[in-house]
């Protein structure tokens, strides 16, 4: 049985981003603009109409139907051609927000002898770029080429005068893009006859890739709502007051470049610079920032184990254009950092699947909310969440913040695992950036024999070091961002949480730190009774640290961190049962002492 990854997560103020993979239904969905369409809502003989939130103008007459040879488009009144597009003839489309156009289908292209026409071609305007498709005129029934450098063009219809003269562009444009302009231009020398009679066309289809968008109000019950098959939220508590209670979410698939620095390199500009050797590559990609090393200058700058991806710089356009071009949040887009300690699973050939939802300016969440998410369903695999019989087979689910800075002052993601019990759990806050991963087996990090951070490839004791980590960075959202007032509004104002809570966390997780550190140093020799003894106290100290988190916030807690602590907490307790229990050795971790067997 495959299982359930359950999120529970408090989210902060205006942005929310979520994972669900590629495949989900929600996301390949299309919006087809075609004759049925504009028939349905009364389109034709207007100069303007929408469409399922397109817009659809002409630059002159009127949106007009054509029916011929047994195919139906849409086109432009009043031209040479009649209901198609002529020369001089515009027909716009605005879809709003950049968004995939994924098939354009176009009629009544030919290029002689029929109807005296040159070799036709139609232009196509996205965001500014022209784009043309070209009938070629080396036989009566003749191809057509686009301009776009991975589109696919399919024939439909003979460009003969007893045929359609159909094409279907696929996957058009590199990008998506907001605003599309259809127009005629001159064609060519035909394939034979006069060619007095220049370029003219219809549409026959525009298919767009359907945005995801949810009312989070219906997501507070029990039941919750539904994003996709096998994803969903319920108990969600958000309020925005006159303003907006929608979420809009876009699927992202990110290359992990620690990891395909070439491949990475391909896909930004410039063109042509990528470099046949991967640590030249990576060198690139610090130099570009998409890759930050937490040893910069050190010898192991360019090992992946020690860097962090930028994933803004990976970013479609559908996410990108939703943000200003500051880079400073809330209205820009921020680097999205992905920690060195996951990375992109190696059967996914590390690629990193994702969701972006991104809600409207003022939403509150408040408390927590759940959330079911089935790996398996929504990418075709997993690795799943039962620690045996190989630990490291785990669904990592991470999240960051475009709005929360984090760890280290930046915005980085953590893991929100917390549970497996079908279906597995995983607690967060703000979801700005939602992921599947896996654990870097490699460690960054002081050694059982070093103080000073050494790389460890395939370390035995990842998790223990998982857990070290995890609760420094718990230690750390306590000082910096529950106990201070760090987050943007209201400026200078009080803590999330009161002095007296404070100190008293305080105390409690400086006890819980110190009996961790003893515990895992004493899991690097021959387990004994009274070693064992020292990580269960540890995790009592643990209990007792999350005894004294208060229900409420006594200050203003905009980026809800005392949930954020909750979070944090449940996270590195199932990390600690789970993985780094069960990662004990009887004769002790080995690979950083440099005493494992061959």
């Amino acid at each position: 049985m495959s299982r359930l990854s359950v999120v529970r997560a408090a989210v902060g103020a205006a942005g929310l981003a979520v994972m669900v993979l590629p495949g989900a239904a929600s996301a390949q969905e299309t919006t087809r603009i075609d004759a049925a369409a504009l028939d349905a809502v009364g389109c034709f003989g207007q100069a303007t109409c929408e469409v399922e939130g397109v817009q659809l103008s002409v630059s002159s007459g009127t949106i007009a139907k054509k029916v011929t040879t047994g195919a139906t488009g849409f086109g432009v009144s009043g031209g040479a051609a009649g209901s198609e597009i002529d020369i001089g003839e515009t027909l716009s489309v605005d879809v709003g927000d950049a968004r995939n156009i994924t098939e354009i289908r176009f009629l009544f292209l030919y290029n002689g002898p029929e109807f005296s026409d040159k070799a036709e071609k139609a232009r196509v305007t996205a965001d500014g770029t022209d784009y043309v498709l070209s009938v070629a005129n080396n036989a009566d029934d003749a191809a057509a080429s686009w301009s776009a450098p991975g589109a696919t063009v399919t024939k439909c219809g003979a460009t003969t005068s007893s045929g359609t003269g159909c094409f279907v562009v696929t996957n058009p444009f590199p990008a998506a893009v907001g605003q599309l302009a259809f127009t005629a231009i001159s064609g060519t020398t035909p394939f034979s006859g006069s060619g007095t009679s220049n370029s003219d066309y219809s549409v026959g289809y525009i298919d767009i890739e359907n945005e995801t968008v949810l009312d989070l109000l219906d997501c507070s019950g029990p039941d919750g709502c539904e994003v996709d098959e096998g994803f969903n939220f319920n108990s969600m508590n958000v309020s925005n007051p006159g303003g907006s209670t929608l979420a809009r979410a876009i699927e992202v698939e990110l290359l992990d470049c620690r990891y395909l620095p070439k491949a990475c390199l391909d896909q930004l500009p410039p063109a042509n610079d990528t470099p046949s050797d991967p640590d030249v590559a990576r060198q690139m990609l610090i130099d570009m920032d998409v890759i930050k090393s937490l040893d910069p200058s050190g010898p192991n700058k360019l090992k992946p184990a020690t860097q962090l991806l930028n994933v803004t710089k990976l970013l479609p356009t559908e996410v990108t254009s939703l943000f200003d071009t500051s880079g400073t949040a809330p209205n820009g887009l921020p680097p999205l950092w992905i920690d060195s300690r996951w990375k992109g699973q190696a059967t996914r050939n590390h690629v990193i699947p994702g969701y972006f939802f991104k809600t409207a300016s003022g939403i509150q969440f408040i408390d927590s909310f759940e959330g079911e998410i089935d790996v398996l369903v929504l990418t075709g695999s997993e690795l799943g969440c039962e620690p045996e019989p190989d630990l490291m087979k785990w669904d990592v689910i991470a999240t960051g913040s475009e709005l929360a800075k984090s760890v280290g002052g930046r915005y980085i993601d953590t893991i929100i695992n917390y549970g497996c019990v079908n279906p597995t759990k995983v607690k967060g806050t703000r979801l700005s950036l939602y992921s599947i991963l896996e654990t870097t087996p490699d460690t960054y990090a002081p050694t059982i024999k070093s103080p000073k951070p050494l790389v460890t490839v395939n370390n035995d004791a990842v998790f223990a070091r998982l857990v070290e980590s995890l609760w420094k960075d718990l230690g750390e959202v306590r000082a910096n961002y529950a106990c201070k007032q760090a987050d943007p509004t209201p400026t200078g104002g009080q803590a999330p949480l009161s002095s007296a809570v404070c100190n008293t966390l305080s105390a409690r997780w400086t006890e819980a730190n110190k009996k961790i550190k003893d515990c895992v140093t004493k899991t690097f020799k021959p387990l004994t009774g009274y070693a064992l003894g020292i990580c269960e106290y540890a995790f009592e100290r643990v209990e007792l640290f999350g005894a004294a988190l208060p229900a409420t916030p006594t200050g203003p807690d905009p980026y809800n961190r005392l949930a954020e602590l909750e979070g944090r907490l449940a996270t590195f307790k199932h990390v600690w049962e789970t993985r780094f229990m069960l990662s004990l050795e009887p004769a002790g971790f080995c690979r950083e002492r440099g005493a494992c067997p061959p």
